[in-house]
């Protein structure tokens, strides 16, 4: 097969494509113009609860587990701190899918948090934050 074959099919698999994405644009056009895309209108209440959950998940799964030094996971920490009355350590071990608890041991390796212990850290951890979220955000 010769090369200006291979340019010819390639130009005529991107038309196609060209063509698809046309008709995709009128289609979501003629959608939005019909009110279609429009997602209904959320009482404010609402919204800002969904957006309180979303802040509090993002500080929970990824900025304490980071070690941020931001002063709301400053506070955070220093609130279950208090409240659990230690120093807990969050991490994600490597090939881990689900997040650690570990209880520093004094002069030993870090133990591990298991079972109901560590379901009622987490919930008063994601308590703690969202409440501090809730409390910060306009």
């Amino acid at each position: 097969m010769s090369r200006s074959y291979y340019m010819q099919h390639m130009l005529l698999q991107y038309g196609r494509q060209l063509t698809t994405a046309r008709r995709l644009a009128r289609h979501r056009q003629a959608m939005r113009l019909a009110g279609a895309d429009d997602p209904p209108a959320l009482p404010a209440e609402t919204r800002r609860r969904i957006m309180v959950e979303r802040v509090t998940g993002e500080i929970v799964e990824n900025l304490l587990l980071s070690g941020s030094d931001s002063p709301i996971v400053l506070e955070v920490q220093r609130r279950l701190n208090e409240e659990l009355g230690e120093n807990f350590i969050f991490r994600y071990p490597p090939g881990e899918l689900d997040i650690c608890i570990f209880r520093p041991m004094s002069g030993g390796e870090p133990k591990e948090v298991l079972g109901e212990e560590k379901a009622h850290i987490m919930e008063r951890l994601w308590s703690v934050a969202r409440e501090i979220v809730d409390a910060t955000m306009l």
